[in-house]
């Protein structure tokens, strides 16, 4: 299920849990109050960065702030915003 719509069902009641979900900050938990943290991590995950070519000006992850960067990532993540 994709992770927006695993996180709506979970919100709903529909299911009772999703097992692959990560620290979401305080707006997400806003959009939705009803799922319960249970604190017990279940894997570990690094995320990594990668450019087109080695002379990329990115070099840490604050130089991705301010610039006009097309930047993928799995459909419905719920990071940030």
């Amino acid at each position: 299920m994709p992770a927006e719509r695993a996180l709506r069902e979970a919100n709903a009641g529909a299911v009772d849990g999703d097992g692959a979900r990560v620290e979401m900050n305080e707006d997400v938990l806003a959009q939705y109050p009803n799922p319960v943290k249970v604190d017990v991590p279940i894997a570990a995950v690094n995320l990594a960065a990668f450019a087109m070519t080695a002379e990329s000006p990115v070099s840490e992850w604050s130089s991705f702030s301010g610039r006009n960067y097309l930047v993928a990532y799995p459909r419905g993540s719920k990071l940030w915003r």
